[in-house]
């Protein structure tokens, strides 16, 4: 039996972690590349780890498929390190918020002869538990957008990559993405933090006790998950200012409702209802959304 590719990640992150689960299975153990040697540490002698080590170079030499899963920050100096030692025809997969900017980096960072993807994982469905959520394998959406030259095999391994850490996955432009990234990931964690800003600012947390508290308590519970980086944030920024502009716009409106005593001002019911259709409509499976001009692979079997 021919040998196996070798398969590698950089980075020991949740995302890396997973990644290197989901690549295991496929490639058989990988390799991990971690700096710190506190987060990596842990990783050594797991099942489907072939080793984890500092040394960049070494971790991606001869490697058929790389899963970058670095920090935001860290992204274009390890593009920039790694570019030199990948194979000629290597995929190399990034988990990233931020696909247009992580894009921009791979074209001018990598050689042209791999095939580079991006992929954000969204949450889990509605119903799973805040500790599900933190759970690298509870189900989730992951957008994928391929790069304009990414060959169209290699399409086809990295959605099956993906699919291996239990996500459901859907192919779209990487501005398209990174929309959807802003008004799901980012934009509840802004807004949560604003509220707790506004509300705890001017009442003690004891006042607010007495009266319950149930429904802020709800509205700013998405803080208790993980939260994008500020890098995170910056690179999706263009979405999440046009958002948060909107949302600003709706509550000055309301505000000015308000003080002219207009009936109904915010308006809450109607939004209900829209929000109850939005989730019925939710039912649709994700990979029902696939851009037009995306290249869908043509078979969903690895081609090695």
């Amino acid at each position: 039996m021919p040998e196996r590719p070798k398969a590698s990640v950089l980075g020991a992150t949740r995302a890396g972690v997973a990644l290197s689960t989901a690549l295991a299975a496929r490639f058989g153990p990988v390799s991990i590349w971690e700096p710190d040697p506190d987060v990596g540490r842990p990783l050594r002698g797991r099942p489907g780890i072939a080793e984890v080590s500092a040394d960049l170079a070494s971790t991606v030499r001869d490697a058929a498929f790389v899963g970058c899963a670095v920090r935001r920050r860290d992204l274009d100096s390890t593009l920039e390190a790694v570019g030199p030692h990948l194979v000629h025809g290597a995929i190399v997969l990034i988990a990233t918020i931020g696909h247009e900017a992580a894009h921009a980096s791979a074209a001018r960072l990598l050689p042209g002869h791999v095939s580079v993807a991006c992929f954000t994982t969204f949450s889990p469905p509605e119903g799973t538990t805040s500790s599900d959520r933190r759970d690298e394998a509870a189900s989730a959406a992951a957008g994928i957008s391929p790069a304009v030259g990414a060959h169209r095999d290699a399409v086809g391994v990295v959605q099956a990559i993906v699919e291996a850490t239990r996500a459901v996955t859907f192919f779209g432009e990487a501005r398209e993405i990174d929309g959807l990234a802003a008004a799901s990931l980012a934009l509840p964690s802004v807004v949560g933090a604003s509220v707790v800003r506004a509300t705890l600012a001017n009442q003690s947390a004891r006042d607010l006790d007495r009266a319950g508290s149930d429904c802020l308590a709800a509205v700013t519970s998405v803080l208790e998950l993980a939260s994008p980086s500020p890098e995170d944030l910056q690179a999706i920024g263009e979405h999440l200012a046009r958002l948060l502009r909107d949302a600003a716009n709706d509550l000055r409106d309301v505000a000015s409702r308000l003080d002219d005593s207009v009936t109904d001002p915010a308006a809450v019911a109607p939004a209900a209802d829209r929000r109850r259709a939005w989730l019925a409509a939710r039912a649709t499976p994700a990979d029902a959304v696939v851009a037009v001009d995306t290249p869908r692979p043509a078979r969903r079997r690895l081609f090695f």
